[in-house]
């Protein structure tokens, strides 16, 4: 049989193709190694380079020939970046002292030499380090908006889709599909608004703090700020390169957050559609299998989102750790922050896009499903309410009642009408309902309509909780273009203000 040797051995088992996006996330860094740190800071520090030249130009501090000189040369490395022949040499150090010799080796000392006037490569990094989170910030805001647009699409067509809710992962109580995919669609909704609320602090600009003291040239850091498309500076010099680490972390806690939200949510796929409970079954492009067995189907995605929100939770507190004690300005030690930041970003990036497409394509098993919910005694909450509400007992005693008649009916299996009535008369407590009704009372379906408590599983419930939500979601999409536009404008304006000045 031919075989695809672009495929996992195991990929002929399932019914489409696995996503490599997935075969990526899975397989982590077995066979993906990972690029230089700075590599992914050319863009970013190019883009300053520009800003910064031209605000050197308009304050006099350079000449028209040294500032048209940089900007040449400038987008002479953006052209080659972009086509992959602009290498960083390990010899100069960082990404900065490689593109300022690609300059000096250009034009010469004398012109390019300037471009280091009234700044440091301490703030020159933390600027960079700032924008290349900021932009993965909205990134992954978008990603994330996506998720829970696929958790509250699934929720509209799942209301009535009844299910047992779990407590210690024994079943508990009477709930719908919806109502579980709502609970975790608003769990993501605050990591998003800690992503938003992240992103307002990044988004300050330290360039023009030079080494953490100031600079005696007349920069303008104001110019260079909205240039960057930062909303605008970090004022104190000595605070800018002191927390370089504070960025970091204020992007990694909002993912560490969404790590442990995703994990909860993979290990409640893993459970629901485990072998057990077949609750679920998860898309053939989302799942792995075995190299010996054959009949594998596994949740992989599911158990590296549980290894890499332990990792996210290490990369969190070694950010904490490496600030713990530091003197005030700049330590070499928080050159590592980058890294871990970097590290945490790459782990997370495709987390959302993988459970939007689990999310999307999974196929339910609502039969399944509703047969659980009619077994365990998982009604007995609602017995006890509907018995205190009718008899005129108060919750406790209903609640011992009914505790005794599960004790009566476990070889059953279910709250036996005939065994529950004696028992109930015994007890001297009157209910006047015919098994007929005793049954309808019980029946899951309408059960589910009476939990009409703010937030709870009633179908009218869950519907108000999915238009919140989706209101919400709909404030933070806007919310993420609008940065990511006036990011855009920025931009342009920088192009503008450069080929005046070139004129």
């Amino acid at each position: 049989m031919a075989k695809n040797e672009n495929q996992p051995v195991w990929a002929g088992r399932l019914g489409s193709e696995p996503d490599p996006v997935n075969i990526a996330y899975c397989a982590g860094r077995d066979v993906s190694p990972r690029p230089m740190a700075d590599a992914a800071l050319v863009p970013y520090d190019i883009w300053l380079n520009q800003a910064h030249a031209l605000m050197l130009f308009q304050q006099k501090i350079i000449s028209k020939e040294a500032h048209q000189a940089i900007q040449t040369g400038l987008k002479r490395i953006h052209r080659d970046h972009n086509m992959g022949r602009f290498q960083l040499s390990p010899e100069l150090e960082d990404v900065h002292m490689n593109i300022e010799r690609h300059l000096i080796n250009q034009y010469g000392e004398e012109l390019a030499g300037v471009l280091h006037t009234g700044r440091s490569r301490n703030d020159q990094s933390a600027t960079d380090v700032r924008m290349f989170l900021r932009w993965h910030n909205l990134q992954l805001m978008d990603s994330s908006c996506e998720l829970v647009d696929a958790l509250l699409s699934r929720a509209e067509k799942t209301m009535r889709t009844i299910m047992p809710g779990f407590s210690h992962t024994q079943p508990a109580s009477l709930t719908t599909f919806a109502h579980f995919l709502c609970s975790h669609a608003q769990a993501l909704s605050r990591d998003l608004q800690r992503l938003q609320n992240s992103y307002q602090i990044i988004n300050e600009s330290p360039l023009g703090a030079a080494a953490g003291f100031g600079t005696a040239w007349g920069i303008q850091r104001q110019s260079t700020a909205r240039w960057l498309g930062f909303r605008g500076i970090q004022e104190n010099s000595i605070d800018c390169i002191s927390s370089r680490w504070e960025m970091e972390a204020q992007l990694v806690t909002a993912l560490t957050f969404m790590a442990t939200h995703l994990s909860i949510l993979a290990q409640d796929i893993i459970f629901l559609s485990s072998h057990a409970m077949r609750f679920i079954r998860l898309p053939d492009a989302y799942v792995t299998g075995s190299s010996i067995m054959p009949q594998k189907r596994n949740p992989d995605f599911a158990e590296v989102t549980r290894a890499k929100c332990a990792m996210m939770q290490g990369h969190l507190q070694s950010l904490f750790s490496i600030a713990k004690g530091a003197i005030s300005g700049y330590n070499r030690d928080s050159q590592w922050t980058k890294y871990i930041a970097m590290d945490a970003v790459s782990e997370m990036r495709d987390a959302p896009y993988i459970f939007t497409q689990v999310i999307n394509g999974m196929a339910l098993k609502p039969e399944r499903m509703r047969d659980e919910a009619a077994r365990n005694f998982i009604t007995a909450i609602d017995l006890s309410d509907q018995l205190a509400e009718h008899c005129q007992l108060t919750f406790r005693q209903s609640y011992l009642l009914v505790g005794e008649m599960v004790k009566l009916c476990e070889k059953q299996g279910h709250f036996d009408y005939g065994i529950c009535m004696k028992f109930l008369q015994s007890k001297g407590v009157q209910v006047d309902l015919s098994e007929k009704k005793w049954l309808q009372m019980l029946q899951p379906e309408r059960l589910l309509t009476r939990r009409k408590s703010y937030g709870g599983p009633a179908p009218g419930t869950v519907k108000d909780s999915v238009n919140n939500l989706r209101g919400s979601l709909i404030d933070f999409r806007r919310w993420s273009h609008r940065q990511i536009e006036r990011i855009d404008q920025a931009r342009k304006n920088l192009r503008d203000a450069i080929d005046k000045a070139m004129q």
